[in-house]
């Protein structure tokens, strides 16, 4: 996690003056599947991104196996 001081100015609207924390992933390569509405398995990871903590809805683990890793979601429902 990456705490960001936002200075003040109208550029910025609502975050002048804020501190944001900003986080970085690494978003799985899954090839646009849905790991809550099936089994999704990935062998490559892609770029890192930074984002606003704010946007990200849930976390989901992973099992590693035989060179892949499959996805572990039980976020069905949010």
């Amino acid at each position: 996690f990456l705490p960001c001081e936002v200075p003040k100015g109208e550029l910025w609207g609502a975050f002048s003056g804020e501190t944001c924390l900003l986080a970085v992933i690494t978003p799985c390569a899954t090839g646009g599947k849905d790991a809550t509405k099936e089994i999704v398995s990935y062998n490559r990871m892609n770029a890192k991104i930074v984002t606003d903590i704010q946007t990200i809805i849930s976390v989901v683990g992973c099992v590693k196996s035989r060179g892949r890793s499959t996805i572990v979601d039980r976020n069905e429902g949010l």
